[in-house]
């Protein structure tokens, strides 16, 4: 019948011989967890993404691939949008264009000065679909072991 690794490049063809038939995505056959680290020390924020095959009882398992963003990509692009009259809508992206914040612009008013805040209102992330099956040994706790409170 062929060795473990055959077996299982052949259910993935079939499987996305399936998906181009039916224009679906192979993200629509996952379960995905992501969770995302602010690291103030080091002025970055990392987003972890987990997926397992939908309906399916196995732990989540960590997709095997980078999502950072640093801050000097960030405030370079909040300084461009600080000379735009954009309130809302308003997208920012890592160099590598895996990490997207969508986000609006609010105005504080004090007594003494105003000040311009941006809120986080959604983040995506891409991931290229022959990644999805990539996965990194570990789990959940593993990777989030770094970025916890000591």
């Amino acid at each position: 019948m062929g060795d473990p690794n055959s077996r299982k490049k052949q259910a993935l063809n079939r499987l996305r011989a399936q998906l181009r038939k039916k224009k679906e995505s192979l993200a629509d056959q996952f379960d995905f967890k992501m969770y995302i680290a602010f690291v103030f020390k080091e002025k970055k924020i990392v987003c972890l993404l987990f997926s397992r095959w939908k309906e399916s009882d196995e732990p989540f398992r960590p997709v095997q691939a980078k999502f950072e963003f640093h801050h000097s990509d960030y405030e370079k692009q909040f300084l461009h949008v600080l000379s735009r009259k954009d309130k809302t809508g308003i997208v920012v992206n890592n160099p590598t264009q895996s990490v997207f914040l969508f986000i609006d612009r609010q105005h504080l008013q004090t007594p003494k000065n105003k000040a311009t805040i941006f809120k986080l209102c959604s983040i995506c992330l891409y991931l290229p679909q022959e990644q999805l099956t990539h996965w990194a040994v570990g789990t959940i706790e593993d990777h989030l072991h770094p970025y916890l409170p000591e």
